[in-house]
């Protein structure tokens, strides 16, 4: 099967933030935090929307999150331009500094998922939205192969959409709770090295947890940065892209996966034979079907975002396929650095 042209991974209904495999961290939840809208009865649509929103799926529950006000590629190479052409070596040599503050999801579902068209143009300015940070990883088999998943109707938003592993990192884990405008801890080079630590610890959970893998089975030093994207249609919610490459085998991974379906499943809906009791596994049960990838079947994904029956990726979860493909071929991809607060030019349009 011929490769999809390099310029598909500019196309809509994402937008690369940048390609870069090396991440430091700006962390200030004062400068970088959300900007209320100085219109009350706006700001009330986060309350209302939150309301609704839990209404429809009572297990949804608030977290703080790690908001990303903007990101910069500092070049490996002095002088050198990025752009189409830029080479694999640089983008491997460079470095991006992300702007973190901090946010919550009951912001991020008030000002990015309402009943709108386009977040942003609602908002008016990127500053009002959560940018909630997410993070997303294509996981490759120790036999080459590419897991997508399915996602219930039990989540908050693309039900029935096919995605990679993901999720948010969760300043929680680091003990960081206040949400805009808290204060900013004592030693700030402490707290941006914990929190960039916590990025990768994040995306090696996410796998974890939504592939029902065990831990030793998903070390850190399997994970590389593959680049930044956001979503487009005015949604601008950013998310880290990822590789994991893992020493399982297909097989494991899928027998892995049914199993830790099943149990999650009777868990969730009453006590299982251990005598674990109804409600004790909180989370919502995210994927309904596991399917595969071969190396053709990527490069076909990373051009037209379609998996099983014509159905599309999420468009972030698009994004990082098409960031893998094109790190499959040499790095060449689209180096599109931008900040998140000015957003991104051309492309983004949403699709079903």
């Amino acid at each position: 099967m011929q490769a999809p042209a390099l310029a598909t991974l500019a196309i809509p209904p994402y937008i690369v933030l940048f390609v870069c495999s090396s991440a430091v961290v700006d962390f200030d939840p004062i400068r970088y935090g959300r900007v209320p809208h100085p219109d009350a009865t706006k700001e009330a649509v986060i309350g209302d929307t939150w309301a609704a929103a839990v209404a429809a799926r009572p297990a949804t529950y608030n977290a703080t999150k790690f908001r990303l006000e903007g990101a910069f590629v500092t070049p490996a190479v002095e002088g050198n331009s990025g752009g189409d052409g830029a080479s694999a070596a640089a983008a491997a040599g460079a470095t991006v500094t992300l702007q973190l503050g901090l946010t919550d999801y009951r912001t991020y579902v008030g000002t990015h998922l309402g009943a709108r068209d386009s977040p942003l143009a609602f908002w008016g300015h990127t500053r009002h939205l959560a940018l909630a940070l997410g993070n997303a990883a294509v996981v490759v088999t120790s036999d080459g192969r590419v897991p997508l998943l399915r996602r219930s109707s039990a989540v908050a938003e693309g039900h029935g959409r096919y995605v990679v592993p993901g999720g948010h990192p969760e300043p929680s884990a680091m003990t960081v709770t206040h949400t805009d405008g808290g204060a900013l801890p004592a030693d700030a080079a402490a707290a941006a090295a914990a929190t960039a630590a916590e990025l990768t610890a994040a995306m090696a959970r996410e796998i974890v947890e939504e592939l029902y893998l065990p831990p030793d089975a998903v070390p850190s030093d399997c994970l590389t940065l593959l680049g930044g994207v956001a979503r487009g249609g005015g949604c601008r919610r950013p998310q880290l892209c990822y590789t994991a490459t893992l020493d399982v085998s297909s097989g494991t991974l899928e027998a892995a996966w049914a199993a830790g379906i099943g149990l999650h499943a009777a868990t969730a809906a009453g006590a299982d034979e251990n005598g674990i009791p109804a409600g004790a596994v909180t989370e919502a049960v995210e994927s309904t079907e596991l399917v595969w990838l071969d190396e053709a079947d990527v490069s076909v994904v990373a051009s037209t975002g379609e998996a099983r029956g014509g159905k599309k990726l999420m468009p972030e979860h698009w994004g990082a396929v098409a960031l893998y493909w094109a790190s499959r071929q040499g790095g060449e991809a689209k180096a599109a650095v931008s900040s998140v607060i000015d957003g991104a030019a051309g492309g983004g349009g949403e699709q079903e």
